[in-house]
């Protein structure tokens, strides 16, 4: 998959080592986690999130996923993240999935990553059929 995507707004990369300060700022905030599967991250924990990002940049075999930093491209701020996981290679089957940071929510930047990752998953990587996996409290990602 050729990385970096880029949308009209967005330029979805793989994650970099100076990326701590922003995935800490986003997944340590209460008001971000409460729809992902953790608690707010401190700055250990976020680390090693990193770290697992900085891996996740290829798709090899069920489970794997490609998580991609969301940076806006007018003022090069990293705005939340982006991912496609596979649940099934043999069925051409994955998982889209993102964050977005309070600040930046409600201008249609989801939308717009999500809508790039479909085409990718479905245009570059022939997959067959992606869901979303979204809390159902979450009622603006849900839209």
């Amino acid at each position: 998959m050729p990385l970096p995507l880029v949308t009209p707004r967005l330029t979805l990369r793989p994650y970099e080592s100076g990326d701590l300060d922003a995935l800490h700022d986003l997944f340590g905030r209460e008001d971000v986690v409460r729809y992902v599967p953790w608690e707010p991250m401190g700055l250990d924990r976020a680390r090693e999130l990193l770290e697992r990002r900085l891996r996740q940049t290829r798709i090899d075999a069920d489970g794997d996923g490609i998580v991609l930093a969301a940076v806006e491209t007018e003022t090069g701020a990293m705005v939340g993240e982006f991912g496609l996981w596979v649940s099934s290679l043999e069925h051409r089957q994955g998982v889209v999935g993102w964050a977005i940071h309070p600040d930046r929510q409600g201008r249609g930047l989801a939308t717009e990553g999500a809508e790039e990752l479909l085409r990718v998953g479905f245009e570059v990587l022939d997959m067959h059929r992606i869901i979303a996996d979204s809390d159902p409290r979450n009622t603006p990602s849900l839209r």
